[in-house]
């Protein structure tokens, strides 16, 4: 009797053990209460199709409030935001992370999301899906460096490669210029320069400055890829004789004022000054007879809007 009672006990401790270790276990897959608050950092998991890096920014704070914050600037959103984004509650039982909804005048509404946090591989990144799905919709981490490894696209985006640019701006890498973040009204691409890459001056709010006004591009710049000068905000561009191919919509959706043109191109891809609104008073100043004259001259190359072809002497 002593003896089934001692291998009775002996069995209901070790099953206790058992239980014990096993929510323990449950519970180190998912962040804590204290872990969930702070600042997260949220990147789709699956990357095939996006060409950028902008993760989404939210801010779980104690007393059951969050705030989603603009990924450029990295503040919070504007007071109407802040009360639409309003409540979480959170099981750290399960890693569910729950999002009630207001309205712009602070109502609540039925609008709810569900998220589920799981600890992966790598410290300090988390799995999060979204609503119950079988896969992970998200990527998150508390640290912006860390879970931008994870990802190709972090290093063509705007804050990896503000750390990489020189004093006056330029991020130069084998002769390519690959992003322009300086402050300069007029700007003057150097001349170890060989090519200008893809957005190397498309315009991000936060981190370059509007009052660059005019670019000028020397002759040792031979090639300009497509859409290098996309929504750059930029007015005024000077191409200097050297300058051979410019790609596909390099100019586009930029509303020019003045565009000078050298007699050396060779190859000028489709629409590189196409618009959604159209030029208003543009100035395109070509050499009479030149690949840039005869090219808009063709109607599938001519841009939309208001614009003069002007002949330089």
């Amino acid at each position: 009797m002593k003896k089934l009672l001692s291998m009775t006990l002996t069995l209901a401790l070790i099953l206790q053990i058992f239980t014990v270790n096993s929510i323990v276990t449950a519970d180190a897959k998912v962040p804590t209460k204290e872990e969930i608050k702070g600042v997260w950092y949220l990147q789709y998991e699956d990357e095939g199709t996006q060409e950028y890096w902008s993760p989404e920014i939210f801010e779980i704070l104690e007393d059951g409030k969050f705030y989603r914050y603009d990924p450029l600037e990295k503040k919070s959103y504007i007071e109407e935001e802040k009360k639409q984004c309003d409540t979480y509650t959170y099981d750290e039982t399960k890693g569910k992370l729950i999002f009630s909804f207001k309205d712009f005048q602070g109502n609540p509404n039925d609008e709810k999301q569900k998220w589920r946090f799981e600890k992966s591989a790598i410290e300090g990144i988390y799995k999060v899906y979204y609503d119950d799905e079988k896969k992970p919709t998200f990527l998150a981490s508390k640290d912006y460096k860390l879970l931008g490894s994870q990802f190709k696209s972090y290093k063509k985006s705007v804050p990896y490669l503000k750390e990489k640019v020189d004093k006056n701006g330029f991020y130069i890498k084998n002769g390519v210029l690959k992003r322009y973040l300086g402050n300069k009204k007029t700007v003057k691409i150097p001349k170890k320069v060989k090519a200008i890459a893809a957005g190397a001056f498309e315009r991000v709010p936060g981190y370059n400055n509007p009052k660059t006004k005019k670019i000028i591009v020397p002759g040792t710049c031979k090639t300009i890829k497509k859409e290098a000068f996309i929504f750059s905000g930029i007015k005024n561009i000077v191409l200097k004789e050297g300058v051979k191919t410019l790609g596909k919509r390099c100019f586009a959706d930029t509303y020019w004022k003045k565009v000078y043109l050298p007699k050396s191109l060779k190859k000028i891809g489709s629409q590189i000054l196409a618009t959604e609104e159209g030029l208003t008073k543009t100035k395109i100043y070509v050499y009479r007879g030149s690949k840039a004259d005869k090219y808009f001259k063709k109607n599938k190359n001519k841009p939309y809007g208001n614009y003069k072809i002007k002949y330089r002497k």
